[in-house]
């Protein structure tokens, strides 16, 4: 199945009874105070079975659980997912007025909204939507600048034959290069306002206008029309000092 309990299991022996109740408690309940769980577990049976006291939920969170093991957990977790199923990333913006949160930075959410905050990356199962991993990152990272921090994760929990399929969020040069000298499939929406779309644009209009060949462009499949036509990529890389050298 989706090997959650198993690897919670393994990766968690002394205290995945615990998580485990925890996680029914979350999705189970209304609410997502962990006060409140000595008055939910009174009415529901839970793989624990006995009462966990808010403070030691704190400790069982902070800790007694080490980042080896959850990376093990994670990477465990990904090779789940990936034997049938894609995976989707996607960040959002927790914004706090905390001054003892390093990743507490002036940043821009998705409303546009000044504000100091947090980001939180995920990769979510696309079918079971059960997550593969998490992170926390800087509020002052935008989506355009995390990819290099997702091929990070797929290269540590060794996640094969990846491919991507970003929105127009992660488009920009540096993220195309970085693709491709991973030499990783990818598919990208890309911004109409760059010369990349103004170039492919202008040369395919008068084609996908043609009545005549409306048949012959569509697909039935995804049931929207499109052509296919190569561009000639102007790659580069530079080392770490900002110096090219390839091109």
């Amino acid at each position: 199945m989706t090997g959650v309990e198993q690897d919670l299991a393994e990766c968690f022996p002394n205290n995945y009874k615990q998580l485990l109740s925890l996680f029914y408690y979350l999705i189970l309940s209304d609410y997502s105070s962990f006060y409140r769980f000595e008055r939910w577990h009174i009415d529901h049976k839970h793989p624990h079975r006995k009462n966990i006291p808010s403070q030691r939920i704190s400790d069982l969170l902070i800790y007694n659980i080490s980042e080896e093991q959850k990376n093990k957990f994670f990477k465990q977790q990904a090779n789940h997912r990936t034997e049938d199923e894609y995976l989707a990333y996607d960040t959002t913006s927790i914004s706090s007025i905390s001054t003892c949160i390093k990743s507490v930075k002036w940043g821009r959410n998705k409303d546009e909204e000044k504000l100091p905050q947090v980001n939180l990356a995920m990769v979510v199962g696309e079918k079971t939507r059960l997550p593969v991993l998490y992170r926390m990152l800087p509020g002052n990272i935008y989506d355009v600048s995390t990819l290099i921090h997702l091929i990070d994760y797929a290269q540590f929990f060794e996640i094969k034959n990846v491919k991507f399929v970003l929105d127009r969020g992660f488009y920009s040069k540096d993220n195309i290069n970085l693709m491709c000298k991973n030499d990783y499939d990818f598919i990208i929406l890309i911004r109409n306002n760059i010369k990349l779309f103004n170039d492919i644009y202008i040369s395919s209009k008068a084609i996908l206008s043609d009545v005549k060949n409306e048949l012959k462009h569509f697909n039935i499949a995804t049931n929207t029309f499109g052509i296919t036509t190569e561009y000639s990529w102007n790659y580069e890389e530079f080392n770490k000092m900002g110096t090219l050298i390839l091109k």
